[in-house]
């Protein structure tokens, strides 16, 4: 098996530009190492347990983030099926990670802290405004049945809305290079 790490960082752009999310992760899970920029980053992923704390827990939080070059292309956050709230997420503002997954967090509504957030999963969760969600990189929108608006994510490069029944309206997402719809059957308005 190849190790991606030893890959010049323009072929595993191009590779992975192929792969969906799990596929990706698998490829450089492998080499237990990520590439980025020219450079390797050792991934710290944290379950769900480590996730929390990592909200809750100023110490534990300082002592992940003084084991990373540069949290942004390192951090993988799982707090999934979790009490998370938005208070906590606001420390998102200050602090940027690579993954956040909180599909099916009930709790979640108010996601303007996660603009930098790399890759950000929201199945599944009561979140109504998405509007300041334009830089995020990959973004998981299924099962959200209060999005209505999502004109402002034109900026996203891969966008799944998948069952979001109350987006009427995807005309405004051109500028999106990878776009995975399978939206209500009331759309009003596509185009390319």
């Amino acid at each position: 098996m190849i190790n991606p790490a030893t890959l010049p960082q323009e072929l595993n752009g191009v590779i992975s530009s192929y792969l969906n999310e799990n596929e990706q992760n698998n490829m450089f899970n492998s080499s237990k190492s990520l590439r980025n920029d020219g450079q390797f980053y050792k991934r710290i992923k944290l379950n769900k347990k480590n996730t929390l704390q990592f909200f809750r827990n100023k110490e534990f939080r300082n002592k992940i983030l003084s084991r990373c070059e540069q949290p942004e292309k390192q951090i993988y956050l799982n707090a999934s099926r979790s009490y998370i709230t938005d208070e906590e997420l606001k420390i998102l503002k200050i602090i940027k990670v690579y993954t956040l997954d909180l599909s099916h967090c009930s709790n979640v509504k108010d996601v303007s802290a996660l603009y930098g957030v790399h890759t950000l999963d929201l199945r599944w969760t009561k979140v109504n405004d998405v509007s300041a969600l334009g830089g995020v990189h990959t973004l998981y929108l299924g099962g959200c049945d209060n999005v209505t608006d999502v004109s402002a994510l034109d900026g996203v490069h891969t966008l799944h809305l998948l069952n979001c029944i109350n987006v009427r309206d995807v005309s405004a997402l051109g500028g999106v290079h990878t776009l995975n719809l399978r939206l209500g059957k009331n759309v009003t308005a596509v185009s390319a």
